[in-house]
């Protein structure tokens, strides 16, 4: 097994069950029945912040996004839950980002739900998952070791202890031991490309 800590997700797991969560995996859902934000407000808030501040990290991570999906499908799914009432994505928003700035149509989403709020989703039919291997199974096939980030509820260690914000109890995320859809060095690209001038600023991201 490629997951580093299965007995922590093990402990979580049995928690859901105990708290009546649902997990379902649903496949092939239409992007734009997820995605709840302005894609280009997102793509260009990050570029100016790594033009103006030189902080680099969401740009890149988008940038190379974007050149992994370009010609491949997403490897694994994008995270919901319920957040004040209403299904809400994370971690998946950049790659739901740039998965409409391609024209991709469709992605599979895991939806952690309690289960009297599943009839408030319209997202088609899903499998609901049995145990935590099968939630593990799109990862281990990656072929790169992980660890898995499971939040709880409102007051949720996890969030605290990885200085992230809390959004939505009980969702999961993933830390991968490097980085497998990076195909290039922000270091060595930015050497060679940063005195290259751009017409349109956007260009940034396909340069």
């Amino acid at each position: 097994m490629h997951c580093t800590n299965p007995n922590d997700v093990a402990s979580w797991w049995q928690e859901l069950q105990s708290k009546d969560i649902t997990v379902t995996r649903y496949t092939d859902v239409p992007i734009e029945d997820v995605t709840k934000f302005d894609i280009g407000k997102v793509l260009r808030e990050n570029l100016d912040e790594w033009l103006c501040t030189g902080e680099h990290y969401t740009f890149w991570h988008l940038k190379q996004l974007m050149i992994d999906l370009k010609d491949n499908d997403t490897k694994i799914p994008v995270v919901a839950t319920r957040l004040d009432g209403n299904l809400f994505v994370d971690p998946g928003g950049s790659r739901l980002t740039v998965m409409n700035h391609l024209g991709k149509k469709v992605v599979d989403v895991d939806v952690i739900y309690p289960t009297k709020h599943l009839d408030e989703l319209a997202l088609g039919k899903g499998e609901h998952l049995q145990d935590y291997q099968t939630l593990l199974e799109p990862y281990e096939k990656m072929g790169v070791k992980y660890s898995m980030e499971m939040c709880f509820d409102e007051e949720c260690v996890t969030c605290r202890d990885n200085d992230v914000t809390h959004n939505g109890a009980y969702r999961y995320s993933v830390t991968w031991d490097r980085a497998w859809f990076y195909g290039e060095n922000y270091k060595e690209w930015y050497e060679k490309n940063k005195d290259t001038e751009v017409e349109n600023k956007m260009d940034w991201y396909k340069i």
